[in-house]
Formats: structure tokens, C-alpha cells, sequence
């Protein structure tokens, strides 16, 4: 049997400039924020015929309007405008600032959680801004828009279609698409013309900070007149944000091929992993992929080459001229010798020979499974709502199995003394069936399991034993914060919807508990398959011995007398017999040796709860009877 210890902990390299954040509340029905990674930024000043170019560093260049109160229509908000400036998102729920290369200039910005978290409610919000003087396209046979853009959809979760982000043209400054249609193909205004950024997107998808958009807008040049107007529209319903600068009007080259997002291990079931270990490397093929868009003027055969340790992945396909499409090698074996494996993508050189290679990486591991990529962006990720939350990873396993335990980085934001326990469920029907098939021994965070993002060295955290995975079942591995006002941070990469998953709960009603898949973020949770000869109670000081409760059964005052092997905090947490946490008290730090402790129950219905006496990492748990 493999096994892990503790002194064999991986050292990862370290990422500079991590930011710190804290989720705001975790209920079924609210959005939830994130951090965004400033993702770095292709060299895209190119030899470009550049027509026409604004940065946002002069807001008169642009006129900022509404439906309800410059249309006239009534069916939409009034009070919800754009704005321009360098103010960034400062919503319940917000998204970070634009990333874009002169943002510290100012940008566009339609901050939708903000008017929504000042004005809650039912409503339709449609605002644009659009540009105040004409643009000069004199002489021009084919031109393409392009400007970065940062944005996320909510359309209040029920992803039908409630929310776009346009991008229309008038030839005339004058004459604009219909306001009140949204679709592409609803625009029948002549001389007008319009275009979806996100037409696929669905609540929650998550974007690259910054990403760059390309539209051909060649068809505007053959209306009448040498001029044409930008108009950029949101519509929606308390949304996040959206974002746009440094807008540019170029001329079309024929051959323009960018590399967008890539991926490594598509294993099974399309799921991206970083961490893979030998047991399913052995059984299981990959495939790596990357979205490749055409912003040429014709239809292009792309070539894509993906190589790893040595070897090369070709795929080739036909891309359509204003089309991005997804392109993946056939499946191979990955390498089985355990190390990390850069991973290199590469297209042929064309017009601008910008975004023609990318670079990720994939590790081969003994016996640690993860989605999550230590070597990109990442930010502490954490619940500040007294609910019990939880967060984590879904795996499917090709081979049969064992699992021992949870690898996780835990965020020096936390509190110490945080009560948390890893859980892992065996998938059902779906994601919300799920059955419980391993747990740990509940544990409290202390400093020495927290990392500060410069060491990235992972908590080994035991199940209580070892459990049998099966071949071809799905599993959810979690990291679950009882109900506390204490903080839980862990390590995520960001802007990355391959399989983190987050569980809120419980709320809802009966208690339920969803858990979502894809959730723009990955957690650090990775699954041991092996045992772990380590437990948590074992990783700081802190132990409780000779605990004990007087009188049992209670009327109205407990007495808790317990040993502590060294000075720690101590507090204790009260469930009934649903698990339903009803008291919880701090006790602040206390000596080593002997103390004791009380609490009262006079609330409490007649009945058996239990009482968990924790302290720095160690818990223990008695049952009272309250009459």
C-alpha cells in the first residue's frame, strides 16, 4: 500500500501577488463572487491598419443612455447607466476590475450587482453607451472590431436567456437596432447591425480577465454613407458586471488565427486535470485541446501542435472566418513516470503572428489526484456566512482503487481553531444524489496547516478509513465548514469552470443541500488514493484529554472539566439529533492542565444532543440527554 506522510509534503513553485478574498453570502437564489486572475496579456500591438482607437482616457467620447429614461420605455429600470472611469465592480457580489492594458486610463463599466443590491427587486435593466461623433471608414473593403472586454453572466441562475451583452452599429448615428430585441437575428432595422459576445454563455460561466474580442464588421462598409457609430448594450436582470477598453477599428487581414484557452487531460469524461496519478494514468487516455478562433476575413485550415516530453499532438481543422471552435488531439497514453510535464501549443505564423502559442502544465503524480493547477493564478477562496459550507472537486476513476484522505491548501486568511471536516460522496444519479462514503475525524485549522501562498505545502487530512473507489463511478471530494462565524480559506485557481465545485448549505427547504459543478473556480482538494498515515490531530498541539460533562442528564447548566496538553483556544458546539448545530460558545485561550467550562441549555427542547469540546486541532465529542 502507498502511503503519505507528512514530512514528504510536496513543495510547489510559488506564485507572487496572490490576492486574498471573502465570499459574501452562500444561499441558493444569490450569486456568489470571485476573485479574477489578471490573466497575462498576448503582445497585441501588431502591424495593424488601424482605422480608428479609443482607450476610455476621454469619457465625453461617449454617450451614456438608458431605455427607460432616453427611449422612453417603461418596461425597463430607470437609474442603472454604464459608467467611465477606473472605478471597478463594488456589488455584494462583485467581479474583479478589467485587466485590460490601459485600464489604469479608465474604461466602461455597467456595475448591475451594485444598482441591484441597492434596489432589490423584479426588473428589466437595458442601458448602452455609445460613441458621440462618427467614425470615419472612407475607402475601407473589409474592417474587424476588436477591444477587451471582462464579465460574468448571473441572469438571476436560471441561465434562459435573460442577459446579453451586445455590440450594434448605425450608419447614420440616428437609426439603432430595436431596443427591446436582444437576438442576433431580431435585428431587422436597415442599416443597422448587431452582435452577441456571449451567445453560448450560462450562468456562472467564467471569462479571462481580460478577454479579447473580434468581431468582422465588413458588412457595415456596404450601407450608405462612409461613416458608422459603436453602441455597446447590456441587458439583463441584476447581473455581476461587464466591462470593455480599448476599443480598435482595423482592416481585416485574410489569415488571422488566435490561440484561446487551453486544456490537458480530458480523462474519461472531458474533465481537465493537473494532477494525475500513475494508477489512472495506466488506464485511462487523454486528450488536450485549445480554443482556436479565426479573425480573418476567409475560412482557414488550422493546424494546432500540442507536445508533451517530447512528443507531438496534430490535429488540423477547417475554422470559418469569424468562428472560434475547440480543437483536441486524438487520445493518448500520458507518460508514467511521475513529474511535471510542461505542455506547448503552437499555431502557424499568419498575418499578425500574435496568439500563436500558448503553454500549461500537467503533473504525473504517485498517488495525488487534483484538478487544480499550483502552477497558474490563484487566490484564497472562502465563506464568511455562519452557514455550513463546503467547497471541492469532483473525480471519476477508471480503475478500481483506494482512497485514504484529502491533500489540501489551506489559505493563511483562515481562523485558527476553525472546526472543518473532508467528506467524500459517491456520485448517484447526479450531482445532487450523492451518498456519503468517507469522512475524516472533525479537525480545527491551526497556523501550521495554513499557507501563506509563497511555500504551497498541502494538509494531508485522514479519512477515518480507507474506502474502496470503483471503477467508472464519480466522486465529490469536499472540504466542509461546520456552522461558524470562523473563516475557512482555501487556495483556488481562477477563472476556471473544469470541474470545481462548491456545496452550500443547508438552505433552501428541507434543509436541501445543492452542490454545483463548474462553479468559475478550483479549489485546492485533492483526493489521496492511498492511505495517510497521518491525521490531523496529530499535525499541531492543542490534544484534550479527560473530558468529561456533569450533570447528564441537564436541566439548565452544563459543566464541561477537561485537560489540554498545551494552551489553546476553546469553544464548543451544540447539535441536536439532526446534526443541526443549535449553540455554539468561545471560550477564548486557556491554559494547559486542568479546566472547565459551562454552558446552558435552558433553551432546548427536551431531547439527546451532542457537545464537541474543540481545541486548536482537536475535538471531542460527548452526548447529553436535555430534560
Amino acid at each position: 500500500m502507498k502511503k503519505i506522510y507528512l514530512l514528504a509534503l510536496a513543495v510547489c513553485t510559488s506564485v507572487a501577488g496572490f490576492a486574498q478574498y471573502k465570499m459574501s453570502p452562500a444561499a441558493i437564489g444569490k450569486k456568489m463572487p470571485r476573485e479574477n486572475a489578471v490573466a497575462s496579456t498576448p503582445d497585441y500591438n501588431a502591424d495593424r491598419n488601424t482605422i480608428w482607437s479609443n482607450d476610455f482616457s476621454t469619457c465625453s467620447d461617449w454617450i451614456i443612455q438608458n431605455a427607460n429614461t432616453d427611449a422612453g420605455l417603461g418596461q425597463y429600470i430607470d437609474g442603472i447607466n454604464f459608467q467611465c472611469g477606473t472605478e471597478v465592480p463594488s456589488g455584494p457580489a462583485s467581479i474583479a476590475g478589467i485587466a485590460s492594458p490601459t485600464a489604469d486610463n479608465g474604461f466602461m463599466m455597467v456595475d448591475s450587482d451594485a444598482f441591484g443590491g441597492e434596489a432589490p427587486g423584479v426588473w428589466v435593466e437595458n442601458c448602452w453607451f455609445q460613441s458621440a461623433q462618427p467614425i470615419d471608414i472612407t475607402g475601407q473593403t473589409a474592417l474587424s472590431l476588436r477591444f477587451y472586454t471582462q464579465y460574468r453572466m448571473w441572469d438571476n441562475g436560471s441561465s434562459d436567456g435573460n442577459e446579453y451583452c451586445l455590440v450594434e452599429i448605425s450608419t447614420d448615428g440616428v437609426t439603432w437596432p430595436d431596443p427591446t430585441t436582444y437576438e442576433v437575428s431580431d435585428n431587422n432595422t436597415p442599416n443597422t447591425y448587431r452582435y452577441e459576445l456571449w451567445p453560448e454563455m450560462q450562468t456562472q460561466d467564467p471569462v479571462n480577465n481580460p478577454t479579447l474580442k473580434v468581431f468582422n464588421i465588413s458588412e457595415a462598409i456596404a450601407a450608405p454613407g462612409d461613416q458608422i457609430w459603436l453602441r455597446f448594450r447590456w441587458k439583463g436582470y441584476w447581473g455581476y458586471a461587464w466591462m470593455v477598453d480599448d476599443i480598435e477599428i482595423f482592416q481585416t487581414p485574410d489569415n488571422d488565427l488566435t490561440l484561446g484557452k487551453t486544456w490537458v487531460g480530458q480523462i474519461v469524461t472531458a474533465y481537465e486535470y493537473h494532477a494525475v496519478p500513475i494508477v489512472e494514468a495506466e488506464n485511462s487516455e487523454v486528450s488536450f485541446g485549445a480554443e482556436v478562433s479565426n479573425f480573418g476575413a476567409i475560412d482557414q485550415s488550422a493546424t494546432l501542435t500540442i507536445s508533451i516530453n517530447g512528443n507531438d499532438y496534430v490535429v488540423t481543422e477547417n475554422i470559418p472566418a469569424g468562428v472560434t471552435d475547440t480543437l483536441w488531439t486524438e487520445p493518448f497514453q500520458l507518460p508514467l513516470d511521475p513529474n511535471n510535464y510542461e505542455v506547448t501549443y503552437s499555431l502557424p505564423d499568419d498575418a499578425f503572428n500574435e496568439g500563436n502559442t500558448g503553454i500549461n502544465n500537467i503533473e504525473v503524480t504517485d498517488i495525488i489526484y487534483g484538478h487544480n493547477n499550483d502552477f497558474d493564478p490563484l487566490s484564497q477562496r472562502g465563506f464568511n456566512e455562519d452557514l455550513e459550507v463546503a467547497m471541492g472537486n469532483l473525480y471519476t476513476i477508471s480503475a478500481e482503487t483506494t482512497a485514504g484522505g484529502a491533500y489540501v491548501l489551506i489559505g493563511s486568511g483562515s481562523d485558527e481553531g476553525v472546526l472543518c471536516q473532508a467528506n467524500l460522496y459517491e456520485v448517484l444519479t447526479n450531482v445532487q444524489d450523492v451518498a456519503l462514503v468517507a469522512s475524516s475525524a472533525e479537525f480545527s485549522v491551526t497556523a501550521q496547516m495554513m499557507d501563506d501562498g509563497d511555500n504551497g505545502i498541502y494538509t494531508p487530512i485522514a479519512f477515518e478509513e480507507l474506502v474502496t473507489l470503483e471503477a467508472g463511478k464519480s466522486y465529490i471530494l469536499q472540504i466542509t465548514r461546520f456552522e461558524s462565524t470562523d473563516r475557512l480559506f482555501i487556495w483556488s485557481n481562477l477563472d476556471d469552470d473544469d470541474l470545481g465545485t462548491v456545496c452550500y448549505g443547508p438552505f433552501g427547504t428541507n434543509d436541501a443541500v445543492n452542490n454545483y459543478v463548474g462553479w468559475s473556480f478550483t479549489p485546492s482538494v485533492r483526493l489521496i488514493l492511498g492511505e495517510v498515515t497521518i491525521g490531523v490531530d496529530e499535525l499541531a498541539a492543542g490534544d484534550i484529554a479527560e473530558a468529561n460533562i456533569f450533570p447528564n442528564p441537564v436541566v439548565d447548566n452544563a459543566t464541561i472539566t477537561f485537560n489540554l496538553a498545551n494552551s489553546n483556544k476553546v469553544s464548543t458546539i451544540v447539535r441536536d439529533i439532526t446534526g443541526r448545530v443549535v449553540s455554539t460558545k468561545e471560550f477564548g485561550t486557556l491554559p494547559n492542565g486542568n479546566n472547565r467550562v459551562e454552558f446552558n441549555v435552558e433553551n432546548f427542547s427536551a431531547g439527546v444532543y451532542t457537545v464537541s469540546l474543540v481545541a486548536g486541532s482537536s475535538v471531542v465529542t460527548k452526548e447529553i440527554v436535555v430534560r
